[in-house]
């Protein structure tokens, strides 16, 4: 029998400790958080000669931060191999897919980001007075940036086609 998705009402966002990272199309760790980057315009600001009330802004060059990835240390990963070649120069940019994950494992939407790249690793804070995991860090920088609402949930939710 196969598994249908649950009726889910249009208040009802979803939730966001379920998801999952891929490299290429591959699913290669699970992640404790993961902090999708920020999309804005930068605005030039131009002043009119004899204009005292007002500025005209215009839209300048788009910027964006990091894809920042937090996890438990791990010995080893692809990912972790990926940014290792990376400090070695040699420099493999690639497709990071981050799908965030109904109730029953189902996509509800996709974030695709080309020629990404790994460009930061912070390791753990260790303490040994606490008792935490050892959580590493890896940030990656991001091309292209594409997201996609699934459409079965879109269905779902809104109604529509």
């Amino acid at each position: 029998m196969p598994i249908q998705r649950l009726a889910v009402n249009s208040y009802e966002s979803p939730l966001s400790f379920r998801f999952v990272v891929e490299l290429d199309n591959r699913r290669v760790a699970a992640f404790t958080e993961c902090t999708l980057p920020a999309i804005s315009w930068k605005m030039q600001e131009i002043i009119e000669g004899g204009l005292n009330t007002h500025t005209h802004e215009l839209i300048g060059p788009r910027q964006k931060t990091k894809l920042v990835l937090k996890r438990g240390l791990a010995a080893s990963s692809e990912l972790m191999d990926w940014y290792v070649q990376t400090l070695n120069q040699q420099i493999q940019r690639k497709r990071v897919t981050v799908v965030l994950l109904d109730v029953t494992r189902q996509p509800v939407m996709t974030w695709s980001i080309e020629q990404a790249l790994p460009v930061k690793w912070t390791g753990p804070k260790l303490d040994a007075k606490a008792k935490t995991v050892a959580v590493e860090t890896l940030e990656i920088s991001c091309g292209r940036i594409t997201v996609e609402l699934d459409a079965a949930y879109k269905q779902t939710v809104g109604g529509g086609a």
